[in-house]
């Protein structure tokens, strides 16, 4: 990325925020975007709607400490190899 556009930082996180309740409907959620326009709110609002959080895999924390330990690791690393497919995906995106 850096050849493709140095003047551009990033900041990688993994995406493994699916075994926390993510609370969107508490108004203190929202206090980083009070400066912000509709459209950033909005596109926020659609991504926790439709892709941020999977129901189907949602674990809640104190489930996903419960887990035997080889199936807590096999848990964290399926997810480290999705952010990491992701992340290529995006790359990719940017070359073209």
């Amino acid at each position: 990325m850096k050849h493709l556009r140095p003047e551009v930082n990033l900041a990688i996180e993994m995406m493994n925020g699916q075994q926390f309740e993510v609370k969107w409907l508490d108004e203190r959620f929202w206090v980083p975007f009070r400066n912000k326009g509709a459209r950033q709110v909005g596109a926020t609002l659609r991504h926790i709607r439709s892709k941020a959080i999977d129901p189907g895999e949602f674990l809640p924390q104190s489930e996903a400490e419960k887990l035997p330990h080889e199936e807590h690791i096999r848990l964290e690393q399926t997810r480290i190899a999705r952010c990491i497919d992701h992340l290529k995906g995006l790359l990719a995106d940017a070359a073209a």
